[in-house]
């Protein structure tokens, strides 16, 4: 049997609360501007309420470093269908400063998971930069939060008979609750 109902039915609309987007959050965002790499790197402090009230950046704009150490801003959710699913949620970051030699303000899409703790970012502003990251949401440091085994990786170049040769060395330590290592 077929049918001409093609009804859908109303699904509305939903914001985010403000409040999911609260506390710190770092964020790095690497790319070019219209002629050379580019790498954001930064910290806000969001009140819950709609407000950078805090924070930081720098940006290195091939190896030309301007910084801002006062941020503040607002930032508001998109308005989503109700029952979205995958997309997190999504705003935007709007700073009030400028950043040494950056042109504009710089103004920030993003897209959070369902908690608020962990996302994507992408630069919005005038500034023609084309830039993508990750914001994370920072939590109260402490060495003994910290304590346990890792591996790092550091890569590099030598001077091995007066030729620059890529070297890479890999390595293990373990780090006490006070903040001494070994291994």
């Amino acid at each position: 049997m077929c049918s001409s109902d093609l009804s859908v039915p109303n699904s509305g609309n939903t914001t985010p609360s403000p409040s999911l987007l609260s506390g710190q959050y770092a964020f790095v965002l690497s790319g070019f501007d219209p002629t050379n790499s580019i790498t954001i790197a930064g910290s806000v402090k969001a009140d819950g309420h709609g407000n950078i009230t805090a924070g930081d950046v720098d940006v290195n704009d091939n190896g030309t470093i301007s910084s801002n150490v006062s941020l503040t801003g607002t930032y508001s959710f998109d308005t989503l269908p109700t029952g979205t699913i995958g997309l997190g949620s999504l705003g935007t970051i709007t700073l009030t400063n400028t950043v040494g030699s950056v042109t504009h303000p710089l103004k920030f899409g993003f897209a959070l998971n369902s908690a608020g703790t962990f996302g994507t970012i992408m630069d919005l502003s005038t500034n023609n930069f084309i830039v993508a990251g990750t914001m994370q949401q920072q939590s109260v440091f402490t060495l003994a939060g910290m304590a346990g085994s890792y591996i790092a990786t550091l890569n590099g170049r030598a001077q091995i008979a007066g030729v620059a040769e890529p070297i890479s060395v890999l390595g293990r330590f373990s780090l006490a609750a006070a903040g001494t290592t070994t291994n």
